[in-house]
Order: structure tokens, then C-alpha cells, then sequence
């Protein structure tokens, strides 16, 4: 019995609704009371699980009757109708979702940790970017950050690559950078060094499409604003410095 009590639960009934359309299912036709015996529920308590189970079409009562005698519908029947619900809640799930998008929030923050959490940052929508442009203030790299770290950066910049995304940037002129430095290294062939006694950041803030990612590869902390206002800002004051600064 517990398997089909189980069964039907996942329909959406009750344990003791289930526990009563399952006792009636066995006795094929019963009162209340013969129900109640089965089920091992209480008299009054059947009574009110039945008339729930009536309302949902799970059971039936005789006609004709002296006694009220109850009689259930067909396991087939029930998961037909479940089935059928779903399709119906399906055909009107793109307008559910479309109602979800335009009560949620325009814009989020998310926060990561960890190597997992730098990749799992690095490739946040870069398949569905529209901008194919990432632009960033990048960091020099200390001693102790993990090598792990700096091969999961040059596997990430070429999917940059495959994914079209290019690349401009300015880093700070210092020796853990030089592996960035000639042209035709791509995607980095867009990076201007900066004198370090002017620009020596250890933290990396870029923009691709409408978010910002803040990245501290020291100690794996990684910040990401969806907010397509800040990620205009800092695309204007890169554009400016861009201008300005010679590569």
C-alpha cells in the first residue's frame, strides 16, 4: 500500500487522502465507516477526506443507495486527468515565465569564491553576450597566486577567442605580465601596459556587455554587478582613458 499512497502523493493528494482512496480502491465499494476500519483513520476524519476526494473527482458515490456508498475512479483515470492538467499548465508556461521576468528584479549581484568560483565567474554569459567586447583595468600577479589560476586564464582566453569576444585592457607594465605582451597574442593583443609606479593593482575590474566583474586572483574573490548602468559607466571612463593614454 505504501508504494501507491507514494504514487498518488506525487499527484498532488494528501497522505490521508491518498491512505483513503487507496483503502477504498481495495474494498471496491464501502461506506464511511467500512473506509474508516480500512484506513485505520478516524470516522469524522474519513468523512472530510472523502468529501475532499469528491470534490477532486477521485472518488464517487452510488446512486440509489440507501446508505451513502463510496466508490473510487480509476488509477488510469487520475494520472490521465494529472496528465492533461500539465499539458494545459504547460501551454501557459511562456506567459508564466514572461509575468516572472517582469516582477524580478532588472539587476543582481552575484558573489563567487574559490578556483570553481573564478571560473564559474569567467564564462558568466559569455555564450549569450551581445557586446563582443570585454574591457577591464587588469591586475599584476602576485607570487602566491595558484598556477591553476594562470592556466584556467589562458584556457579562458582562448574561448574568448572562439567566442569572438575581443579584448582591450590596460595592465600594469611588471614581470608576471610580460607572458601578455607580444602582439599576436591573442586575445591580449589589445592590452596597454602602464608604468607601475602609476598603476599597480592587484585587483581586476572589467565590463562585458551589461555587468561588471571584479576579480581579487589573490585571494579568489570575484564580485559580478548585472547592472547594464555600471557597466555603461565604467565602459565611458575606460573609452576616455583609452583615448587618452598612449599604447
Amino acid at each position: 500500500m505504501n508504494k501507491l499512497v507514494e504514487s498518488l502523493k506525487t499527484l498532488g493528494y494528501s497522505d490521508k487522502e491518498a491512505l483513503t482512496y487507496v483503502s477504498l480502491l481495495e474494498l471496491g465499494r464501502a461506506t464511511a465507516y467500512s473506509v474508516s476500519e480500512k484506513s485505520g483513520l478516524k470516522k469524522p476524519t474519513t468523512h472530510v477526506i472523502l468529501g475532499e476526494l469528491l470534490k477532486k473527482g477521485a472518488v464517487i458515490t452510488i446512486p440509489g443507495a440507501k446508505k451513502k456508498i463510496f466508490t473510487v475512479r480509476s488509477p488510469e483515470e487520475l494520472f490521465a486527468r494529472a496528465e492533461e492538467s500539465l499539458i494545459r499548465a504547460k501551454k501557459s508556461l511562456p506567459d508564466l515565465l514572461s509575468m516572472a521576468l517582469e516582477s524580478r528584479s532588472e539587476f543582481k549581484t552575484l558573489y563567487y569564491e574559490g578556483i570553481q568560483g573564478l571560473k564559474d565567474s569567467l564564462y558568466y554569459k559569455m555564450k549569450t553576450v551581445k557586446k563582443k567586447e570585454l574591457i577591464g583595468f587588469y591586475a599584476l600577479v602576485t607570487k602566491d597566486v595558484d598556477p591553476v589560476v594562470l592556466r584556467m586564464f589562458d584556457v579562458w582566453g582562448k574561448d574568448l577567442k572562439e567566442n569572438s569576444i575581443r579584448m582591450r585592457g590596460f595592465t600594469p607594465e611588471h614581470s608576471s605580465t610580460e607572458r601578455y605582451k607580444p602582439a599576436s597574442n591573442d586575445p591580449y593583443r589589445d592590452l596597454r601596459f602602464l608604468p607601475l609606479e602609476n598603476y599597480s593593482s592587484e585587483i581586476s575590474i572589467e565590463a562585458l556587455d551589461d555587468f561588471v566583474r571584479i576579480t581579487d586572483i589573490r585571494h579568489l574573490q570575484i564580485v559580478i554587478i548585472d547592472n547594464p548602468h555600471i557597466a555603461r559607466t565604467l565602459r565611458q571612463i575606460f573609452e576616455m582613458m583609452w583615448q587618452v593614454l598612449p599604447r
